[in-house]
């Protein structure tokens, strides 16, 4: 059995159809990228040295995709070892590619106020309003129903994903358990919501979707809007971005900032905006400490 024989299995039984259909794209795709003198290979002549020689070039060009070859294939070829198709994986003594991806670019609170003031005329408004200042991901957003938001406890309820799958755009499980919260609704945010239901003269139909428009028509939107407000070309995970480092900047607490995004870990929060806290609020925590150097002072006379 080759390479290419065992992965369009592996593909076809253990992943399309059991995993996220984005995945199945991903990993499909990552196989395409494998080398012909590879993929041609007989599965239990894989090589390790052979296998790293082709991440290392692919990495010289497309570091992302290198990394994806290497997740697909080491999946995959654990797989097989628990199938009895070959004793050990070749992968197992490769190291993944490195791949430093490019710092999000994001809008200045001022630019923020402007893309809104833009956006606001778009059929799309309320997603994108909601990404710019609750940090949603787009999926969360686009599967947002009116029944989600409670303008009475002021509250917004993220409880589902709208998604491509192999038979259209449909509704899915969210990313994570802690991708399922209750956030507060902030009043601007409320009646920046009503104030564009009046202009558009539209009332909300309970059990509607919030917008229901494609990834690609959301898409246009953010780059109308862009464009009118003359703002940087930032992407629609900008928006995400945007919201997240907003509030670090104004000294909202990395765990606070955890629940607000939904991310699974602290880590990963701390890691992607810790950077972005006031140099005032380690100054603060600086001084904080620095009473108790008085208070030794006190004990040594």
């Amino acid at each position: 059995m080759t390479l290419s024989e065992y992965l369009n299995d592996w593909l076809e039984l253990f992943v399309e159809n059991r995993l996220a259909y984005h995945t199945y794209i991903c990993y499909r795709q990552a196989i395409r990228d494998i080398p012909e003198h590879l993929i041609c290979q007989d599965l239990s002549a894989l090589d390790g040295m052979a296998i790293q020689r082709a991440l290392n070039l692919k990495a010289r060009k497309y570091p992302r995709a290198a990394q994806l070859m290497y997740a697909t294939l080491s999946v995959a070829l654990k797989q097989a070892v628990r199938l009895h198709y070959i004793q050990f994986s070749p992968l197992d003594g490769c190291m993944m590619p490195k791949h430093e991806p490019k710092r999000a670019q994001v809008f200045t609170p001022n630019e923020l106020r402007r893309y809104l003031a833009q956006a606001f005329h778009e059929t799309a408004y309320p997603i994108l309003l909601l990404m710019a200042t609750l940090g949603l991901r787009r999926s969360e957003a686009l599967g947002l129903r009116i029944t989600d938001i409670d303008f009475t406890k002021r509250q917004i309820t993220i409880q589902r994903q709208r998604l491509l799958g192999p038979t259209g755009y449909t509704e899915a499980p969210l990313k994570s358990a802690a991708s399922y919260r209750v956030l507060p609704l902030a009043p601007g945010i409320a009646d920046a919501l009503n104030a564009w239901w009046r202009e558009q003269q539209v009332r909300p139909i309970a059990g509607a979707w919030l917008c229901d428009i494609s990834p690609s028509a959301l898409q246009r939107a953010h780059i109308r809007a862009i464009l009118a407000a003359g703002l940087p070309r930032i992407t629609m995970h900008g928006l995400r971005h945007t919201c997240a480092t907003i509030m670090a900047a104004e000294g909202v607490p990395m765990k606070v900032l955890q629940t607000i995004l939904g991310h699974s870990t602290y880590q990963l929060t701390a890691d992607l905006y810790a950077a972005h806290i006031e140099p005032r609020a380690f100054d603060d925590a600086m001084i904080a400490v620095s009473r108790f150097a008085c208070d030794m002072r006190e004990f040594g006379t």
